[in-house]
């Protein structure tokens, strides 16, 4: 079966965007035996580095095994192949190397690829959008995006169950493809005022006035910072806020995924941790993370591309 396409993404930085994208990558190889291609499509790399290492981010990168250099292609009308800018098993995890089930019964690991990002990616995007700049069209970068990238995506056939896009902050071209590319989305979620709002503007202004992207079903909400201090009752009224907005919930949250993006890099390509070692007091909280998106991504219906 093709690959079931998520994207993490959201208008708001600093969310946990690429610690939440390595957890589920992490969770589906490790306890559902799935091969799972994470593509970054944020400049910060933040995901690339915690997969690859900085090291082995700079052996991609001169390779030129990265989605700024198929980006940087097309802005230069050279023929790319997406498939062709894959970095294999670069799962930081010791069990899924070694090849060990998460438990008695449990489906022998599957493996992690990625398409990792550089610094210089949004040079590469606002040539590609110069190149395809149409004054009677703002929206041809990304109908030109969109149709490169499920073409792409259509090559890659059956190799992956999981595709997931790492998306930065807001609408940059490749977000708005990869948004429009999607079988769903998950978008973390801090519990405040000021989150809740950008969750709100997220859907409203961009997946359903702009790309007209936007399904209940296709779309759940993770809490990525569970504030310890604050107000009881303006907490419930933040989540209740949220629910009656029309969202759906995943019952998994992580206390602070920005906190966890310091202890979960990799210092060299060739440097293994246990899923526990990695995750620490996260473990099982990422454990489920990966059960519930598995789940939400068996329901959803495949788009066609």
């Amino acid at each position: 079966m093709p690959a079931k396409k998520l994207c993490i993404a959201s208008m708001k930085g600093g969310v946990g965007k690429s610690t939440t994208a390595m957890m589920i990558a992490d969770s589906l190889a490790y306890f559902h035996g799935a091969q799972v291609l994470l593509i970054d499509l944020d400049p910060q790399a933040n995901c690339s580095q915690m997969l690859l290492s900085y090291s082995g981010l700079k052996q991609a990168s001169s390779a030129k095994n990265t989605i700024t250099y198929w980006v940087d292609c097309l802005a230069r009308g050279v023929q790319a192949d997406l498939f062709g800018c894959v970095s294999v098993g670069v799962c930081g995890l010791q069990e899924v190397r070694m090849g060990s089930r998460a438990k008695s019964g449990s489906p022998l690991p599957g493996q992690i690829a990625a398409i990792p990002s550089t610094p210089t990616l949004r040079f590469a995007e606002m040539a590609f959008d110069h190149k395809h700049f149409d004054p009677g069209d703002r929206a041809r970068p990304r109908k030109q995006m969109t149709e490169f990238l499920q073409t792409g995506l259509r090559k890659l056939g059956n190799a992956y169950d999981y595709v997931i896009f790492d998306c930065p902050p807001g609408f940059t071209t490749l977000a708005q493809a990869a948004l429009s590319a999607a079988d769903g989305i998950i978008t973390p979620l801090f519990d405040d005022p000021v989150s809740v709002w950008s969750l709100k503007a997220f859907r409203d202004f961009g997946l359903v006035e702009e790309l007209e992207v936007w399904d209940k079903d296709r779309h759940r909400v993770i809490y990525t910072r569970v504030q310890e201090k604050g107000g009881a009752s303006e907490k419930i009224t933040l989540r209740q806020d949220v629910n009656l907005s029309g969202f759906t919930v995943l019952k998994s949250s992580i206390k602070d995924t920005v906190e966890a993006l310091r202890w979960s890099q990799r210092s060299a390509p060739d440097s293994f941790k246990t899923f526990k070692d990695k995750y620490g007091p996260t473990a099982s909280a990422v454990e489920q993370l990966g059960a519930e998106v598995a789940a939400f991504a068996k329901k959803l219906p495949e788009k066609n591309i």
